[in-house]
């Protein structure tokens, strides 16, 4: 008797853990598909393409192209980034069971070429010459 209640607890138990991850799997999902490339039309490799609030992201490959596969239907907010680049958030909306096209155009920035700009730099500038300050050089 003792055995048959907890196999029976062990069962239900085990049927309450995994309905959230089914549940969620019948959710209805779309793609999002398109290019990056710069403002001269050329395609740029290795852009970090991401939904925002979502684990869900690509990186652009040698022609510009990238797939986001089992993106939630509705709206979203995509974001593309690369050093040298400006990054850009655009909304886009994922229709269930259809591939959602969303190219993107991103401006060059000689300010972010390096992977950091300017003004991230002034403060640990500053920072070496106040130290440099206080060892009296």
């Amino acid at each position: 008797m003792l055995t048959t209640v907890r196999w029976w607890l062990g069962v239900s138990s085990l049927i309450l853990l995994c309905a959230p991850a089914f549940a969620q799997g019948g959710a209805p999902t779309g793609s999002i598909a398109g290019t990056v490339a710069d403002d001269r039309g050329a395609p740029l490799a290795g852009a970090q393409v991401s939904i925002e609030g979502l684990a869900k992201s690509a990186v652009s490959g040698a022609t510009g192209g990238y797939v986001i596969d089992a993106v939630a239907a509705g709206s979203h907010l995509l974001r593309v980034r690369l050093i040298g680049y400006r990054s850009r958030s655009d909304s886009v909306t994922v229709a269930a069971g259809a591939t959602t096209t969303h190219d993107v155009t991103l401006a060059s920035d000689p300010l972010h070429a390096g992977g950091t700009s300017q003004h991230d730099r002034i403060p640990a500038l500053r920072a070496g010459l106040h130290a440099r300050r206080e060892l009296g050089r």
